[in-house]
C-alpha cells in the first residue's frame, strides 16, 4: 500500500511506503514531516464511506433478510468495482484535508491517494484480513465475519423485526447501509486504531484539561442562558476548538477521555510499565479526578504540571501502551526523543523496537542521532546470522528488540533550490540508516572541535617547554 501526496504545502509530489512497519521520516525542519504525519493519522482515522454513497453490496446484503445466512464472494462482488471504489476513497481523504489542518488555506490543487501496486497485491492483503463485527438494531441481531487465508465474507442475521419506522421507512434499509458501510471500511481500511503523540504533547498534557473545561463552561452556558443565539453559539464553539488541526483535537480528546481505558489491560502493558521503569521513574495513573499523575518511587503522587518534561512527553503514551493499545495500532510519534536525555533516548528505541516486533505499526519523525544509531545496531543484529549471543549479551541485547530490515523504511527530507520539498528513501548502508544532515552536521562540530583543541594545544607548547 502506497499514499501518494501531490502539491501540499512544501510537498510538491511524494510517494511513502505505508506497508512497512516501522517508517522513519528525518530531514531538516520545516520540510514537511508533520505534514506527513498528519496525513497517515486522517487516514487511519477518517471513514471513508458514506452511508449512500454507493451500492456495490447492497443487493447481496439484502438476502441475508431472506436467507438468514450469506456469504459474499468478494471476488465477483467487489473486485470488479475496486477502482472505482478507491476513487471515492481518495476524493474523501482530499476533502479532508482543510478538517485535517484546520485550515482556511486552499487545498484546490492538493491530492491524497492511497494505492496497491496492482489488484493481486490487494486481493492477497484482503485474503488475510480477519475481523469479525456485530451489530444490535432492536431485536434485530447481524453478524459479520471475514475468515483469514480466504475473499468470502459470512453475514448472519437472527430476530428479524419487520416493522417500519415512524417515517414509513423500513428499518432494513438503515441495516443495509449501516452493516455495507462498515463492511467496506474494514474492507478499505489498511491502518487500524491510529493513536498520535504530537510534539505539542507536553503543552496537552498540561494544558489539555483547561482547554476541556473551557468548552464544557461554553456548554453550561448555554443551558443556563435561554436568551443566547444557540446556533451562532455552537458555530462560535467550534470555529474555537476546531482552530487546532484534526490530530492535536483528538490527542486533547484521547486524554481526556483517559477514564475510559482505566480498567483494561493491554496486551503490551509490559512495555508501558518499562517505560515507567526504565525512564519516568513512577508510575502513570488516574487520580480520583480522572487526571494523569506520576506517583514516584517514593510514593509521592504528582501532577503532570509539577512532574519533569520527560514524564510530561510520555505520560499518556505510556498510559495508553498499559491500558489502550491493541494488536494492529498504529502508534504515530513526532519526535519522540522531546526532552529525553540520550540514556532515555536509546533505551526508547529499544521499546519501540519491541512493540514493532510485536504487532504495533509506527510512524515517527526524529532529528535523533541517537535513536538513529540504536536503530541501526538493532538493524545490524538482525541482518547477519552470525550475531552471537555473547555478543548481544556483553551489550544488554534481547532477540526481542532486533530489527529486521525487511521491516523498516526510512525517508529524508530536504527543501531544493525552489523551496519545495524533495523526499529521498533512504537505502541501508552495511544494514545502516545514514542520516547525511545528521552526520554533516556532527562531522562538522568535531572538525570545529578539533581545529580549535589542536590550536589551544599549539598555543600552550611554549609554556611547556619553559619558553
Amino acid at each position: 500500500m502506497e499514499l501518494q501526496i501531490k502539491n501540499l504545502g512544501p510537498i510538491k509530489d511524494c510517494t511513502i511506503d505505508l506497508s512497512k512497519d516501522l517508517i522513519l521520516f528525518t530531514g531538516n525542519n520545516n520540510t514537511g514531516k508533520t505534514y506527513l504525519s498528519y496525513i497517515i493519522f486522517g487516514i487511519a482515522r477518517r471513514d471513508f464511506f458514506s452511508q449512500a454513497q454507493t451500492d456495490v453490496l447492497k443487493n447481496e446484503i439484502l438476502e441475508v433478510f431472506e436467507k438468514g445466512e450469506i456469504e459474499i464472494d468478494l471476488d465477483q462482488a467487489l473486485i470488479p468495482r475496486f477502482d472505482d471504489l478507491l476513487q471515492l476513497v481518495n476524493k474523501e481523504l482530499t476533502s479532508f484535508l482543510p478538517s485535517l489542518f484546520s485550515s482556511k488555506t486552499s487545498f484546490g490543487e492538493s491530492s491524497v491517494a492511497l494505492r496497491w501496486e496492482n489488484i493481486n497485491e490487494y486481493k492477497k492483503w484482503i485474503a488475510e484480513k480477519r475481523f469479525v463485527i456485530g451489530f444490535g438494531f432492536g431485536a434485530t441481531h447481524v453478524n459479520v465475519e471475514k475468515l483469514s487465508s480466504s475473499l468470502n465474507v459470512k453475514i448472519t442475521l437472527r430476530e428479524v423485526v419487520q416493522k417500519t419506522t415512524e417515517r414509513g421507512n423500513p428499518p432494513r434499509n438503515f441495516i443495509i447501509d449501516t452493516v455495507q458501510k462498515t463492511l467496506l471500511e474494514n474492507l478499505f481500511k489498511y491502518l487500524i486504531a491510529a493513536q498520535f503523540a504530537p510534539a505539542e504533547r507536553i503543552g496537552i498534557a498540561v494544558f489539555g484539561k483547561d482547554i476541556s473545561l473551557n468548552k464544557a463552561k461554553y456548554f453550561d452556558d448555554i443551558i443556563i442562558n435561554t436568551s443566547i443565539d444557540r446556533t451562532k453559539f455552537l458555530t462560535t464553539l467550534s470555529q474555537q476548538f476546531n482552530q487546532y488541526p484534526f490530530p492535536i483535537r483528538e490527542a486533547i480528546r484521547s486524554q481526556e477521555s483517559s477514564t475510559n481505558l482505566k480498567n483494561q489491560i493491554s496486551d503490551f502493558a509490559d512495555l508501558g510499565l518499562e517505560i515507567e521503569e526504565k525512564i519516568l521513574n513512577g508510575r502513570v495513573e488516574l487520580n480520583n479526578e480522572g487526571d494523569l499523575e506520576i506517583i514516584l518511587k517514593n510514593e509521592t503522587r504528582l501532577s503532570l504540571s509539577l512532574s519533569g518534561s520527560n514524564i510530561k512527553s510520555l505520560s499518556y503514551l505510556t498510559y495508553f501502551l498499559k491500558h489502550g493499545a491493541i494488536n494492529g495500532t498504529t502508534l504515530i510519534i513526532d519526535e519522540p526523543e522531546i526532552n529525553l536525555h540520550p540514556t532515555n533516548q536509546i533505551t526508547l528505541a529499544r521499546i519501540l523496537a519491541k512493540l514493532v516486533n510485536r504487532g504495533i505499526k509506527i510512524v515517527m519523525s526524529t532529528h535523533s542521532d541517537y535513536m538513529i544509531r540504536e536503530f541501526n545496531n538493532l538493524l545490524m543484529l538482525g541482518s547477519s546470522m552470525k550475531i552471537t549471543s555473547d555478543l548481544m549479551e556483553r551489550h544488554n541485547y534481547h532477540d526481542s528488540e532486533v530489527l529486521l530490515p525487511n521491516k523498516i523504511i526510512s525517508y529524508f527530507l530536504s527543501r531544493n533550490v525552489d523551496g519545495f520539498t524533495e523526499i529521498e528513501k533512504i537505502q541501508l548502508e552495511n544494514g545502516e540508516i545514514i542520516v547525511r544532515s545528521i552526520n554533516e552536521a556532527i562531522n562538522k562540530q568535531n572538525v570545529a572541535s578539533q581545529d580549535i583543541y589542536n590550536s589551544l594545544t599549539a598555543q600552550n607548547e611554549p609554556n611547556k617547554l619553559g619558553v
